[in-house]
């Protein structure tokens, strides 16, 4: 069964953030993210964003592996104590070079 880490619920101002991290029966990982209001209609021209970040099995493997993680110790507790925001892990992502597939949506 899938495990999902919800790093980020918040509401500023006319705007939400919402922010989760998921591991799925795969093996693999998403990062994924959902804004709504007035946030995202100044940034990008609708008043909804969302966007999903995939680590293929292989690219979480090698991702252990830099974070010096052992193939069969709990992920989502350990990036939670070791990133402070899911922006934090996929940037340690792109400096380890790890492939990701990235998809997102504008719209209102």
């Amino acid at each position: 069964m899938a495990e999902t880490d919800t790093w980020e619920t918040t509401r500023q101002g006319g705007s939400s953030f919402h922010r989760w991290v998921t591991l799925h029966d795969d093996g693999s990982l998403t990062i994924a993210g959902h804004d709504l209001g007035d946030t995202p209609r100044d940034a990008l021209g609708g008043g909804e964003y969302e966007f999903c970040r995939r680590v293929t099995p292989a690219g979480v493997a090698r991702f252990r592996q830099v974070l010096g993680l052992p193939a069969d110790a709990p992920l989502l507790p350990a990036l939670r104590a070791r990133f402070e925001r899911t922006a934090d892990i996929e940037q340690a992502l792109a400096e380890a070079h790890i492939d990701t597939d990235f998809w997102s949506r504008v719209g209102d």
